[in-house]
């Protein structure tokens, strides 16, 4: 065997750290509960999940471009509440609290500055 191929333990965490963890979570779970790893669990976990994992692969493309924009994370929470406050509280139907959550989101992002904030570059110096 080569010496090149082997993996110490540093490269294996490294590289599996993330996944070792996961597994290890998942393991634990379905050892206290014997309900998690059912089918309606996992389905109502990656529905709770879904909103975050869409917005963070969104500002994972915009950080890659180089831009950095902190504020969809507030506009992501502040159309959530507007939508969970129409239809709880005034008994709207889930079209018109998701349009008024749409403008609501639409004018945060006029207001905000016309270009997007990259501090390394030169006209911010």
């Amino acid at each position: 065997m080569n010496v090149k191929s082997k993996l110490g333990t540093r490269q294996v965490l490294n590289r599996y750290g993330l996944v070792i963890v996961i597994v290890l979570v998942a393991v634990a779970f379905s050892v206290i509960n014997r309900l998690f790893l059912l089918p309606d669990n996992l389905i109502n976990i990656a529905r709770q999940m879904a909103v975050t994992a869409i917005v963070s692969v969104g500002m994972t493309f915009v950080m890659i471009s180089g831009d950095i924009d902190v504020g969809v994370g507030g506009v992501a929470c502040l159309t959530g509440m507007i939508v969970s406050l129409a239809m709880k509280s005034c008994g709207w139907r889930w079209f018109s609290a998701c349009l008024s959550a749409r403008c609501s989101a639409r004018s945060t992002g006029c207001s905000s500055p016309p270009f997007p904030c990259r501090p390394w570059s030169s006209r911010w110096q």
